[in-house]
């Protein structure tokens, strides 16, 4: 069973969160130029050092804030 806990779930595109958090996503901008953007983006926001998966959750976190109204208050400690 997908969802077994009853939990539930959205999609959201990576262009989506990208826009969300202010990374221009479209025509000829490829994965590869975005990962560093992704990077920066976070490190950007929550002053942190951070490599590109980690930033993609990151930002995928700060975009869910931020388009259901909720602080994106982050602590890394």
């Amino acid at each position: 069973m997908l969802n077994h806990y009853k939990l539930n779930m959205e999609l959201c595109t990576s262009s989506h969160w990208r826009a969300l958090v202010g990374i221009k996503t479209g025509r000829g901008i490829t994965r590869a130029m975005l990962k560093p953007k992704d990077i920066a983006k976070a490190e950007e926001m929550y002053s942190i050092k951070c490599g590109d998966d980690e930033a993609d959750a990151i930002l995928i976190g700060a975009a869910y804030a931020k388009e259901n109204g909720a602080a994106a208050e982050i602590n890394f400690e």
